[in-house]
C-alpha cells in the first residue's frame, strides 16, 4: 500500500485483504469498532484511551484539541506508519452527521500535516485513516467524504 496519508473508503468485504497488507508493510494499527461507538463522546474517550497524546485529551468533545494532542502524541510517539481502521463509521454518521463531518475534516487536516515540516514535525508520520463500512452503505460513506 502506497504511502499516502489520508482517509480512504473501503467494502468490508475488502477489509481482511487490506488489514493483512497494512500489517505486512509495518503500518501501527488501531482499530475503533464502530458497534461499540453510540456518539461523538464516546468516540473521544476511544480516542483518550487509544492513542497517543500530547498534550492529553480531557475527555471532552473539542475537535481543536484533538488535532492538536493527537498531532502532538504521533510525533512523540515516533512511529513512521500508523493505520486508524474504523468499522462501520456510518452508525455514528447517520446520529450526528454536523459532528462527524466535523470530526472528519479534523482527520483529514492530521493526516495532512504529519509529513509537513514547516509544521515542525520531528519526522514525518504516514497516517492513514480508512473507513469500512458494509456494501449497501460503502457508496453513502465515499460519497461524503469525497465531499469533505
Amino acid at each position: 500500500m502506497k504511502l499516502l496519508n489520508g482517509i480512504y473508503c473501503i467494502s468490508s468485504k475488502d477489509n481482511s485483504y487490506v488489514y493483512k497488507d497494512l500489517e505486512d508493510t509495518g503500518y501501527n494499527i488501531y482499530n475503533i469498532k464502530g458497534n461499540d461507538i453510540k456518539s461523538i463522546e464516546d468516540l473521544f474517550e476511544w480516542f483518550k484511551k487509544e492513542l497517543p497524546q500530547d498534550p492529553p485529551l480531557s475527555g471532552k468533545v473539542n475537535f481543536d484539541a484533538l488535532v492538536d494532542s493527537l498531532w502532538g502524541g504521533f510525533d512523540y510517539q515516533g512511529k513512521e506508519k500508523v493505520v486508524i481502521i474504523w468499522t462501520n463509521p456510518m452508525k455514528l454518521m447517520k446520529k450526528d452527521k454536523d459532528r462527524f463531518r466535523i470530526l472528519i475534516e479534523c482527520l483529514k487536516e492530521l493526516a495532512e500535516t504529519l509529513t509537513l515540516k514547516e509544521y515542525g514535525i520531528n519526522k514525518p508520520i504516514f497516517l492513514k485513516i480508512i473507513l469500512v463500512e458494509d456494501d449497501n452503505l460503502f457508496v453513502e460513506l465515499n460519497k461524503l467524504i469525497k465531499e469533505i
